[in-house]
């Protein structure tokens, strides 16, 4: 079920607007909101951010708030957008770092009737040399975890497929990817994305806070689905006006067809020809050494 579908009372959104820096909006958002006497009370929150400096970032500036208002700080949780899901619930086993999740998919591999892989890989690693079946694994790792992130399984690609080399590729993924599920698990581990499914579908989402979602516009569909099942207040704080508020899903998330077209308000001063990534970079360096001249650091923002 898309998520769209679920109604946007679900989650407060509010739009802090794109004219000033983004973070220092959002510390007074939130102080502005939580002021309790003689006390900044955010201790019933917790904060998530798209990266770590973000969330070292905001951090400083919540509590830099404090100290200029003479204010008791009881500080929120503070963290990134990749520690949030599994904060939500209660892995099965614990959740395997990517090395160990590439020596599972290895071992699975290297155990399979070399025939059986054709279809994956028509000409083989030598099954004594360790290393090329390493590459492999990691590589589809990451074609899983890419499509998990998504919200998709190999059994979901297979359903479409429409030739037969296909069907027999992603046919055999997803044999290979319950194989690496159990080798796992009697390793004593567990891969993330299949407990987030395990824990939605067994009603085991919980949060002891409130959760604020600050700048997390890319939020993956994996993590937002967790996050829909919270039963707890969740606020979208989002880097644009509030005009823009239908290029935004109902959590925050750049609707991406909607800025496909979106033309920015630049004037034929404004643009600077270039021509490879390398003229591209010397020009941006360019222009933020002729601002350094004007403005501080911290009042200058290069977009990609």
């Amino acid at each position: 079920m898309p998520l769209d579908l679920f109604p946007d009372l679900v989650c407060q959104r509010v739009f802090l607007g794109w004219d000033s820096p983004f973070l220092p909006a959002a510390a007074h958002y939130l102080a502005d909101q939580h002021v309790d006497g003689r006390r900044l009370d955010l201790s019933d929150w917790m904060l998530t951010l798209p990266s770590t400096q973000s969330a070292h970032r905001l951090g400083e500036l919540v509590y830099a708030l404090a100290e200029e208002q003479k204010l008791e700080l009881l500080a929120p949780k503070i963290l990134t957008v990749g520690d949030l899901a599994e904060t939500l619930y209660r892995p099965q086993k614990p959740i395997a770092i990517e090395f160990e999740q590439t020596l599972a998919w290895s071992r699975v591999l290297r155990s399979q009737d070399p025939e059986s892989l054709r279809p994956l890989l028509p000409i083989l690693p030598d099954p004594e040399t360790l290393g090329p079946w390493l590459e492999l694994a990691g590589t589809l790792r990451r074609l899983g975890t890419d499509l998990a992130t998504h919200e998709v399984t190999f059994a979901d690609v297979l359903a479409v497929s429409e030739t037969d080399a296909e069907r027999q590729r992603w046919q055999l993924l997803d044999r290979l990817s319950s194989q690496y599920l159990a080798e796992l698990s009697r390793a004593g581990l567990s891969d993330q994305h299949h407990q987030r499914r395990r824990a939605i579908s067994r009603n085991e989402i919980r949060s002891s806070k409130r959760i604020a979602l600050v700048g997390t516009s890319d939020l993956n569909e994996s993590v937002a689905k967790v996050v829909a099942e919270v039963d707890r207040d969740l606020i979208s704080l989002i880097a644009a006006p509030q005009r823009q508020e239908s290029a935004f899903d109902w959590l925050g998330r750049l609707r991406s067809e909607a800025f496909a077209e979106y033309q920015l308000p630049l004037i034929d001063q404004q643009l600077l020809p270039a021509g490879d990534i390398s003229d591209q970079a010397a020009a941006v360096s360019e222009v933020v050494s002729d601002f350094r001249s004007r403005f501080e650091t911290g009042e200058i923002t290069v977009g990609t």
